[in-house]
């Protein structure tokens, strides 16, 4: 990432840049889950479901706190703010991938479905660009609208790939990597 020399925007003006593109990209999460629901159907929406919802959990140890603390020493050392994203980054990539490897070796030996074992092994794989996230260290910068533009991009993407490519539960392994392609590309901001 390279750091922008723009100096940072006010208080005020991170908060609306932060909350209206949260309201925004919310709001096209929803649709998109909503047109999910109706397109996939029960099952096939259940399945995307408990595949969401398993790979959620392993996000939640990515995040252990990477954030916050990284985004304060962002703060306070401007100067230094390379190097911290790069370690920071390294840290949670390799925590990924093992992530990706527990969801591996859970949906090869428990898993029996080979449809759910590759919505699982797929939804997966939206742990590496949440590991390549750098949003936290632009909160540290005081950037706030960039984090925004990444939120907004990655939840329009998805609500678009979702609508343009999502017809039936015939395609339910698509909708993973609609969802990886949105995040990744909203994470590379």
């Amino acid at each position: 990432m390279n750091v922008p020399a723009t100096p940072a925007r006010g208080p005020l003006s991170n908060f609306i840049a932060l909350g209206t593109s949260e309201i925004f990209a919310r709001a096209a999460g929803f649709a998109a889950t909503a047109l999910l629901a109706r397109r996939l159907g029960v099952d096939a929406f259940g399945i995307l479901g408990l595949a969401t919802a398993t790979v959620g959990y392993l996000g939640i140890a990515l995040l252990a706190g990477f954030g916050v603390i990284s985004s304060r020493e962002v703060a306070l050392n401007p100067g230094r703010a390379e190097g911290i994203i790069a370690d920071a980054t390294i840290v949670r990539l390799i925590l990924a991938l093992c992530a990706v490897g527990v969801v591996a070796a859970f949906s090869f030996g428990f898993v029996g479905s080979p449809v759910r074992r590759l919505v699982l092994l797929l939804t997966s794989l939206s742990l590496i660009p949440f590991a390549l996230d750098t949003s936290w260290a632009y909160r540290g910068l005081g950037r706030n609208h960039i984090i925004g533009i990444g939120l907004l991009t990655a939840q329009f993407l998805y609500l678009a790939g979702s609508f343009v490519l999502v017809r039936s539960s015939g395609v339910l392994q698509t909708v993973p990597l609609i969802q990886f392609v949105g995040e990744k590309v909203g994470a590379g901001q």
